[in-house]
């Protein structure tokens, strides 16, 4: 695996999911997604740098191999974040938009939007990253869809899909 400066990327030919939830049942779906698909690379976008950190306590405390990439990490402990996830002794990196700007993970399997992004355009940064290996899943609460979703259509989109059973 190799991480390099991020390209652009218009979204449109990567498959995306996007899984309607209520609130509370975000780290529940969140958990389910990753039992469902089992990718060896994935990235986990969140909104807010005290989400990331939240969201990769839960996931190594029910033995997922996460870590979390935002501002508040010294930059030698991002560093090492990057270096684990590269030599895939993490399987899951959980970041904030910011920390992960401009990066581009080759090989990377799947992106999960823990939250849609505030911007459509941020949301097609995050899911340029999943290339042609795996598909783009996003979380999302019916007043957010309206409001944070790319105005222009999605060609790959399926919405309203029923979460995993797990």
């Amino acid at each position: 695996m190799s991480i390099s400066a991020e390209s652009l990327h218009d979204g449109n030919d990567i498959e995306q999911l996007f899984y309607e939830i209520e609130k509370d049942a975000r780290a529940k779906t969140l958990t389910a997604l990753l039992a469902h698909y089992r990718r060896e690379s994935s990235v986990i976008f969140c909104n807010t740098k005290q989400q990331c950190q939240d969201v990769a306590d839960a996931l190594q405390a029910q033995g997922f191999h996460a870590l979390g990439l935002h501002g508040d990490l010294e930059q030698k402990d991002g560093n090492q974040v990057l270096v684990r996830y590269a030599n895939k002794s993490c399987s899951i990196l959980i970041a904030t938009d910011v920390a992960a700007h401009g990066l581009h993970i080759k090989d990377l399997q799947a992106v999960i939007n823990y939250e849609l992004a505030h911007d459509p355009e941020v949301h097609i940064h995050r899911i340029g990253r999943a290339g042609s290996k795996g598909p783009a899943l996003s979380l999302y609460t019916r007043p957010r869809r309206t409001r944070s979703m790319p105005s222009r259509p999605i060609r790959k989109a399926r919405w309203f899909q029923p979460c995993p059973n797990h």
